[in-house]
């Protein structure tokens, strides 16, 4: 992995979720097959593609989704009141 790539991850880590960041790196097959096609001739098989179109529509609907709201946390217990049953009854 390149020193760029690792840069770009991390500040994609940084702005996103990292589970879609995740999503994210599903593409990169997708973009090396088309990469390749003009850089060294190798044109995708047409299954390929469709995978390609299949991964790309997965991925979109993992970064469209809205991402849940965290639930609040119980508030702890006071330490006085945990005191007070201490030890606990057997």
């Amino acid at each position: 992995m390149s020193f760029g790539a690792l840069i770009v991850l991390v500040t994609l880590i940084k702005r996103m979720d990292t589970s879609r960041v995740g999503a994210l790196l599903l593409l990169v097959p997708a973009v090396t097959a088309i990469a390749s096609w003009p850089a060294l001739g190798e044109a995708p098989h047409p299954l390929t593609l469709v995978g390609m179109v299949v991964a790309a529509a997965r991925v979109g609907t993992v970064l469209h989704r809205q991402p849940r709201a965290p639930e609040p946390a119980a508030a702890p217990e006071p330490a006085a009141a945990t005191a007070r049953n201490w030890p606990p009854a057997s």
